[in-house]
């Protein structure tokens, strides 16, 4: 056998080394394995030869979907888009992008707790003692439509109407549910549904599911009202034109121009055919009066058709809730 040169050998050595990485659908390590049986690096090769051994077993029992989803996470790796759960520590600082002066960095940068009730005293004994008094707190026995509808239910929502100044108000078991369910149901195929470019991934996935045409789905550029204009032309006619922005977006933390939004909508189309949802996700508890959100900071209940209020950020529990003025 050919005595391979120093630096080949050192190639198929990294090309190894990245399978066993996670690329398991990527390389025939049993011809590489051949290529050093003779040669005198093989002294080197041996001591990993056990491992190439089991790589090629595993390789070998691997089903063909998980051979595809392993080469699929192994390029998701090398992108550094690989995600991974991570456990909560109850010790750490939760409030979004809390700045450590000393260190020179941000404590947490990604939760949504913002007004840190989830480390409430106060606010978990109220719940501990509410909790006691239930009647009913193990299991739904059922969605809402069959037997899973309670008083509480009810009553919370009765109370959502009052406090959020809306004729109704409709509970979900999150934010993201809330979106996917309107955007899924509400807008009919001759309707448009015109979103802001930055919005969220659930209003995108609610659209995927509804009868709107992708040809109806207009996106506009971030927070701009004469791309907002430039855009409404083509909706003229009939249908109604649904208009869904965020009040406060979270990933630039800059907020919507609402009212010079809803003054371009109702110089192009009639207020008959205009449906204006915003996503108040991130104002709930934080803006407006006792957290009422942005829209209620501006005094612009009555020319928002539908707002979403969430529970699981500032709120410091979990759920969302759809309601209209």
């Amino acid at each position: 056998m050919v005595e391979p040169d120093r630096d080949s050998y050192l190639r198929d050595l990294v090309t190894l080394h990245a399978a066993f990485s996670g690329g398991l659908a990527r390389v025939s390590p049993q011809t590489t394995v051949r290529k050093y049986d003779t040669c005198s690096w093989g002294n080197v090769w041996g001591r990993i030869e056990s491992r190439v051994h089991l790589f090629c077993n595993q390789l070998i029992q691997m089903t063909a979907l998980e051979r595809r989803l392993d080469g699929l996470l192994h390029d998701r790796k090398g992108k550094g888009r690989y995600r991974q759960l991570r456990e909560y520590d109850p010790g750490s600082t939760l409030v979004d992008f809390v700045r450590n002066t000393h260190a020179h960095t941000a404590d947490n940068q990604s939760s949504n707790d913002y007004l840190s009730l989830t480390d409430s005293a106060s606010l978990r004994s109220t719940f501990l003692q509410n909790l006691e008094r239930s009647p009913r707190i193990l299991g739904s026995t059922g969605s809402r439509l069959l037997s899973g509808s309670t008083s509480e239910h009810t009553a919370l929502e009765q109370r959502f109407r009052q406090f959020f100044d809306s004729p109704s108000a409709l509970l979900f078991n999150s934010g993201w549910d809330a979106n996917v369910s309107f955007f899924a149901t509400v807008p009919q195929p001759g309707d448009w549904v015109v979103y802001d470019e930055l919005i969220h991934a659930s209003v995108h996935s609610g659209l995927r599911a509804s009868r709107v045409p992708t040809s109806r789905r207009l996106a506009f550029r971030h927070n701009d009202p004469e791309g907002l204009r430039k855009l409404l032309h083509q909706t003229r006619g009939s249908g109604t034109v649904f208009l869904a922005v965020e009040s406060l977006y979270s990933m630039d933390g800059d907020f919507a121009p609402l009212p010079a939004l809803l003054d371009v909508l109702d110089e192009q189309v009639e207020r008959d055919r205009q449906c204006v949802v915003v996503d108040e996700a991130h104002s709930t508890g934080v803006y407006g009066n006792q957290g009422r959100g942005i829209t209620h900071a501006l005094g612009l209940q009555e020319r928002v058709d539908v707002r979403l209020m969430t529970f699981g950020k500032a709120v410091g529990s979990s759920g969302g809730e759809s309601c209209r003025p």
